[in-house]
Order: C-alpha cells, then sequence, then structure tokens
C-alpha cells in the first residue's frame, strides 16, 4: 500500500520539526520512514495514524541524524586510508617519494622541527578548510555542499585530526620527535600522505555533492 501525497508532507513536517540539518539525512530518514509504515499498512493492515504511531515508538528521529555523522565519519578514514595504499604503487609512488623526501629534510634539520614541520601542516589545514568549507560551497551555493552531511563527516574528519596533528607537533611531541628524527619522518610523512589522500578523497565527495544535487 503506497502513501499518498499528503501523508508524505506529513511525515516532512515531522522530521523537519526535529531539526535535521543534512538534506541527504533527511531523504534517507524520509524514504525509511515511508517503506516503514507501507510495509505496517499493508502487512499489519494498520491505518496510517497507528503506522506512523508504532514506527515512532520504536525509533527516535533525533538520534537518525547523529547515527548517520558517526558512521560517515567512520567512512570518511576509511577513504582517505584506502586512498593513502594508492602512493605506494603506479605513477603514485613519485609522489610518496617527494613526499618522504620533504619529511626527511624537514626532520633531520633540528632548526627546522618542529617549527617548519607545524607551519606546513599548518598551511595545508587552512588551505584545506578555505577550499572545501568556504570556497567550493560558498562559490557554488547551488550544490548546497555544506548540507551533505557526508561532505560535511569528511571535511570534519581531515581538518580535526590535522589540527590535532599539529598540536601534538608543537606540544607534546616536540622533544620526542627531535630525539628520533627517523621516527619522526615516518610519522610526518604519513601525516603529509592523509593530506593529500584527503584532498583527492574530498575532489571525488565534491564531484558526488554535484550529481546529487537537485538544481
Amino acid at each position: 500500500m503506497s502513501l499518498v501525497s499528503y501523508q508524505i508532507e506529513h511525515i516532512k513536517e515531522y522530521i523537519n520539526s526535529h531539526g535535521i540539518w543534512y538534506e541527504d539525512v533527511k531523504a534517507e530518514l524520509l524514504d525509511h520512514m515511508i517503506c516503514s509504515i507501507e510495509e505496517r499498512m499493508s502487512e499489519k493492515n494498520q491505518s496510517y495514524q497507528d503506522a506512523f504511531a508504532d514506527l515512532l515508538n520504536e525509533m527516535k528521529v533525533g538520534e537518525f541524524q547523529r547515527t548517520k555523522l558517526k558512521y560517515e565519519h567512520l567512512r570518511a578514514f576509511r577513504l582517505v586510508f584506502k586512498e593513502m595504499t594508492t602512493f605506494l604503487t603506479g605513477s603514485k609512488i613519485l609522489i610518496f617519494t617527494l613526499i618522504a623526501m620533504l619529511s626527511g629534510i624537514i626532520c633531520y634539520n633540528p632548526l627546522a622541527l618542529p617549527y617548519i614541520s607545524s607551519q606546513v601542516l599548518s598551511v595545508c589545514l587552512v588551505l584545506f578548510a578555505l577550499v572545501y568549507f568556504l570556497g567550493l560551497p560558498i562559490f557554488n551555493r547551488k550544490y548546497k555542499a555544506l548540507y551533505h552531511c557526508f561532505y560535511m563527516s569528511r571535511v570534519n574528519a581531515v581538518t580535526t585530526t590535522t589540527l590535532i596533528v599539529v598540536s601534538l607537533i608543537e606540544g607534546r611531541l616536540t622533544d620526542w620527535l627531535m630525539q628520533f628524527p627517523l621516527a619522526a619522518t615516518l610519522i610526518y610523512t604519513f601525516v603529509l600522505l592523509f593530506v593529500a589522500a584527503a584532498t583527492i578523497v574530498m575532489n571525488r565527495t565534491y564531484k558526488e555533492v554535484k550529481a546529487h544535487a537537485v538544481i
């Protein structure tokens, strides 16, 4: 049994009343609720009102967005780490080599570590945030990138992780990194590869936003 238009509008109004911010979360939640209500109406012979009420007793609409955000946040790391492995093969191995050489130059120079290392990461962090949090969303507002959960989760995952690393390099890990330049080189190479891979993932993510956009 299919719902009619005014029933679907009722569900949309209910979802909007719970402060769901992201458009993709709204769409997924709406689809889930419609399918669940239609299933109850068909299998249990319930009215729309009863099926709607029973569904609300079983699910927490407010938790749906938080659960989705957690899932997308973890998915962001999986995508970035998977992309990082591609730097070990093919033409991308040149990028890996250049990043490793840059890390070695910085980490084996006591005057450069930790100041230049943290500055390089800070610049990467600022540029990343400017492009993906401000630049693209503002100049292409019609795509509503900031209203997509998967887009914002990936931006937050990268910026938060990089910010934490910068704080550690400038703070507690400073003395340790200076004592063990080889370990510092490996860590710094890993972080720079993380940022490079995250940039590639975000480019794909933005294309995904454009593909889902309703203009």
